[in-house]
């Protein structure tokens, strides 16, 4: 199957990732207006208790924040190159390729737009990027835990960017507890509520099938094909036992969303993450709008054809 509005939209995908890059490249990642909502949102924690102290993690934020954008442009000009290949071949789609680079936009955009919502305050949205940063040592963690013939090595590296989210917390004279051991189950780094109503409460943030979920109703979707699983991985295959030569991707087209809707769903993420980060900042984006509306145009006009 092949979508050849979709298909037409590749150098505009280009483009779009060309005008996120930019955006990050052209400015640091300290830049701020002065009438932004960041700039807002520090002036107030600044007039509250230790609010000096705790809008510095604001700064933080805006640091990874930053990177993440970037890498967010290298993975918008990756499902451009899926679209410059199908070019290539008769408009035939990599659509499991297609759908495993959209995923991956969908899933950054999901986390940015949790921790950039304009829906929350400075001090939530500080907060929230320090649950961000327990979150990630937990993972690490699990990656250590599963490794093999570098523990030492990892678990030095662990332990140091643990120290490091756990004196930021301190600093800002909020409740965290290290790695600990209890019945004999590891428990990961955690941040504490100010205020907990039990004392077993700890703060946690959503999963990112809920996090997804608040921005597509794709998720499931998409993923699955992503996991190695047999029901992923052949769904929608075809086979033969007679070696007949090269395989086209039209006869073993793998499992992955139409070509038009994973461009709608990379809009969405785009407009939902990127825009709001430069919302966030009070930088320039009617270029990023500009090329997702035109982009979202050419996938809702597509209509999908049998590829001959």
């Amino acid at each position: 199957m092949i979508n050849r509005a979709a298909l037409s939209a590749a150098e505009q995908t280009e483009e779009l990732s060309k005008a996120i890059g930019k955006l990050v490249a052209d400015k640091p990642a300290s830049h701020t207006l002065p009438k932004s909502r960041r700039r807002a949102e520090q002036a107030s924690m600044r007039r509250q208790p230790n609010g000096v102290m705790k809008s510095q993690v604001i700064d933080e934020l805006a640091r990874d924040s930053h990177l993440v954008i970037a890498t967010m442009a290298i993975y918008v000009s990756g499902i451009a190159d899926v679209l410059f290949a199908a070019q290539k071949r008769n408009g035939e789609v990599n659509l499991p390729a297609l759908s495993l680079v959209t995923r991956a936009v969908m899933e950054v955009a999901a986390v940015q737009r949790w921790l950039l919502t304009d829906e929350i305050d400075g001090i939530d949205r500080a907060r929230r990027y320090l649950i961000w940063r327990f979150k990630d040592l937990d993972l690490q963690n699990r990656l250590i835990t599963d490794s093999q013939g570098a523990e030492e090595f990892t678990e030095r590296i662990l332990a140091e960017a643990e120290a490091e989210v756990l004196e930021l917390a301190v600093r800002f004279k909020w409740n965290a507890r290290g790695r600990s051991v209890a019945d004999g189950k590891k428990g990961p780094a955690v941040l504490l509520p100010e205020a907990p109503n039990n004392p077993g409460s700890v703060e946690s943030m959503p999963s990112l099938t809920e996090l997804v979920g608040a921005i597509s109703d794709s998720y499931q979707a998409i993923s699955m094909a992503s996991h190695g699983s047999r029901f992923g991985v052949t769904l929608g295959s075809s086979g033969s036992d007679t070696a007949t030569g090269p395989v086209s991707l039209g006869a073993v087209a793998g499992y992955g969303l139409p070509a038009n809707v994973c461009l709608l769903e990379m809009c969405v993420a785009i407009n939902q993450s990127v825009c709001l980060y430069a919302e966030w900042k009070g930088l320039e984006r009617s270029g990023i709008a500009t090329h997702l509306w035109t982009i979202a145009r050419a996938s809702r006009a597509g209509v999908d054809h049998t590829s001959e």
